[in-house]
């Protein structure tokens, strides 16, 4: 992905060329004809003959502009901000506490082993992801000093480019007549070769129950992987504290290719028709577009993903109620519903009510579905590896996670979100592998008076409250038990 691109036939405007201030000689461009290089207090700046009055507003402004932002980066290095909650970073740093609350909501008094693995698996691909924004905070930050301005007449730079002349990081169309330049180095977002070793080493591994490795932008899974189970195997060592796994070696690799002279040189490129700026404001546009690679630089620090935290919190919830409670092919419902539900209420209890939406949204998910509702038949659902392949990424089995996740959200709201817990240690008396829903009824009605029958037809079939055209789904609220 570019990191920027500029649209030159758009590009800055100036008056008054025809001005020149001498310079003492200029060095030719060692490639390009009637081109001259001039450095002033460390500014490289290439220009045409004419372009003179620039050169010296331009560097005044570009050296007080590269004090300023030397500054303010080394504050921002001393504060050292708290990552922001359910990042990457903050879901590696936490990691233990992540996980015992995850435990905890399923009434486990210790997350497993396999819960750890899952949560890792998943963690690292948000983890890359995550490394290549701040990769990309760093690159953005280094753009943001001027070092080198290459200042072109439009029409020259067209002819030029029109005659085949080749120049770095310009490009010309010459069926639409437009421009357009690139820094020349990208950030390549591909899985890293140990994330694919990983993805692989898990489809291999086929058990007894499956735990979705990668999420879609609707919150639901799309690709399923399995991981094998040992009692007592070790977790994988877990990744860097600071969850920073590729950024370093990306933005190296991007810095010292743009302090390679002519590989970063700022364009101004001056359009004839509009002549009425002077070389002080020229130099003040070149110095508001360093400024906006600046503001871009702390972007990066404030990225997490709602979806990416969903899939780690979903699957080492699942991981866990699969390996400790129920492994029979009725499952389904329970697991995935409750598994959306801890997401949500981890992301609520970690991250704030307003963020909690994006990392698991029920009514939106109810709302996407709601024509499939009469389809909808939970008890029916079966586990992953009782399911056909055709059938595992359809409309209607996205649509069963959305019901089932109904039905879970309904079984806290009527009794309070301590009786998940409660539920599954009832249901954890009985060996494992005996476990089917009739375990799951028999314990629901123990803790909660309630037949669990009553819940799932609840789920399945009562009405959907209309949502208003065009507004925005509201988060599902957790009323406590009474």
């Amino acid at each position: 992905m570019k990191l920027m691109s500029l649209a030159w036939r758009l590009g800055m405007v100036v008056a008054g060329l025809g001005s020149t201030v001498a310079r003492a000689t200029p060095e030719p461009h060692p490639t390009r004809a009637n081109r001259f290089i001039e450095t002033i207090d460390g500014i490289r700046l290439e220009y045409s003959p004419g372009q003179e009055a620039l050169l010296q507003p331009i560097a005044e402004r570009c050296v007080a502009w590269n004090r300023e932002w030397a500054a303010q980066v080394a504050r921002d290095a001393k504060a050292s901000p708290a990552p922001l909650p359910l990042s990457a970073r903050d879901l590696r740093i936490d990691r233990a506490a992540v996980l015992q609350q995850i435990a905890a909501t399923i009434g486990l008094e210790a997350p497993t082993d396999l819960q750890g693995r899952c949560y890792d698996a998943m963690l690292e691909h948000y983890e890359m992801l995550e490394g290549v924004q701040r990769g990309m905070g760093v690159v953005l930050a280094e753009l943001a000093q001027a070092r080198e301005v290459a200042i072109w007449k439009k029409g020259e730079l067209t002819r030029r480019l029109e005659s085949g002349e080749k120049i770095t990081g310009y490009t010309w169309n010459p069926k639409t007549g437009e421009g357009d330049y690139s820094f020349g180095f990208s950030f390549n977002q591909e899985p890293s070769p140990e994330q694919k070793a990983v993805a692989e080493k898990a489809a291999r591994q086929r058990l007894d129950h499956s735990f979705n490795y990668k999420v879609g932008a609707d919150g639901i899974a799309t690709f399923s992987a399995t991981f094998n189970f040992k009692p007592g195997q070790p977790t994988p060592p877990p990744s860097p504290t600071t969850g920073d796994i590729r950024w370093p070696g990306l933005a190296a690799g991007a810095i010292a290719k743009m302090a390679q002279p002519g590989n970063y040189c700022l364009p101004v490129v001056l359009s004839e028709e509009d002549a009425g700026r002077t070389p002080d404001e020229i130099a003040g546009m070149l110095v508001a577009q360093l400024k906006g690679f600046a503001e871009a630089a702390g972007e990066p620090a404030r990225y997490r993903d709602g979806t990416l935290a969903f899939g780690v919190l979903h699957e080492a919830t699942e991981a866990g109620i699969v390996e400790r409670y129920i492994g029979s092919a009725d499952r389904r419902w329970l697991c995935e519903g409750a598994a959306n539900f801890v997401a949500w209420k981890i992301a609520r209890d970690r991250a704030g009510a307003e963020f909690a939406p994006q990392v698991y949204n029920l009514d939106g998910q109810l709302a996407q579905y709601v024509a499939l509702q009469p389809r909808i038949n939970l008890r029916k659902w079966l586990a992953v590896e009782h399911t056909r392949e055709a059938d595992r990424d359809t409309p209607l089995t996205k649509a069963h996670y959305a019901f089932a996740t109904r039905a879970v959200f309904a079984l806290v709201q009527e009794n309070g979100e301590d009786a998940l817990p409660q539920i599954l240690r009832e249901v954890g008396r009985t060996p494992r592998a005996k476990v089917t829903m009739k375990t799951v009824a028999k314990a629901y009605q123990k803790v909660t008076g309630r037949r669990l029958e009553d819940l799932i037809t609840a789920a399945e079939k009562n009405p959907l409250p209309p949502a208003p055209p065009g507004a925005a789904p509201a988060p599902p609220t957790v009323a406590p038990k009474p």
